[in-house]
């Protein structure tokens, strides 16, 4: 996955990241910015091109839907990187690694490839206590469409990659709140708002909780994970 800036004046090589859908109300989850539009595989959307990897030998790659990368090494760390895009026009550019997080447990279970194996969403009107119900899996995605995620990718650089249904991808940030207690704070577009879910573990299982609240009504969903 490469990222470039918003002058397209450099690329830069983005970690290995890994959304469902914004809610009838059009908020954002964990899972979906609440914007139409996502970035398609190997097509540059907005400011990331998607796509797999194949390696040339002597450290160089061939990037599908870009070009071709090398990277120098001092040591045992990448210094430098050559890029050549689809132009043929060549272009080196130095390296700065973004710091990781910490390889806690809590960390670790999560930084890994998920496949989505169904959401389970309830909305609760709070002036009749009617509740509407709704189980969606890859294979049938009900009222969430080609906005449900069906594979998601968490790095320990914080940031993970949605892929939906339809084979769009969603690429956003997140961070602990509080590790102890599984809350992860995410952010789209890097506007951070507070908004954040509730991730358990168990074995190579995870179940994602997120909840909205208003004037009249409550929206709970849990997304169930399984390590791919």
């Amino acid at each position: 996955m490469v990222t470039l800036n918003y002058g397209g004046g450099y690329y830069a090589a983005a970690s290995q990241t890994a959304t469902s859908r914004a809610a009838e109300g059009g908020h954002k989850s964990l899972f979906n910015s609440g914007k139409a539009g996502a970035q398609t595989r190997s097509t540059q959307y907005g400011n990331v091109i998607y796509g797999t990897f194949t390696s040339l030998g002597d450290n160089e790659y061939s990037l599908e839907g870009f070009g071709r990368i090398r990277l120098d090494y001092t040591g045992g760390d990448v210094t430098g990187i050559e890029v050549t895009t689809q132009g043929n026009v060549p272009a080196t550019y130095t390296v700065r690694k973004e710091p990781t997080m910490g390889g806690d447990n809590m960390t670790n279970a999560l930084c890994r490839t998920w496949r989505v194996e169904k959401v389970r969403d309830v909305i609760t009107d709070k002036e009749t206590g009617r509740k509407h119900e709704e189980t969606v899996t890859p294979e049938n995605t009900g009222s969430y469409g080609t906005d449900l995620a069906e594979e998601v990718m968490f790095s320990k650089s914080g940031t993970y990659l949605v892929k939906f249904v339809d084979n769009t991808i969603g690429l956003a940030e997140w961070k602990w709140q509080n590790r102890g207690a599984g809350e992860m704070e995410y952010a789209w577009d890097g506007e951070w708002y507070g908004d954040y879910v509730t991730i358990t573990f168990e074995g190579n299982k995870a179940v994602v909780y997120e909840m909205w609240d208003d004037e009249y009504e409550r929206e709970e969903e849990w997304t169930y994970l399984t390590v791919k």
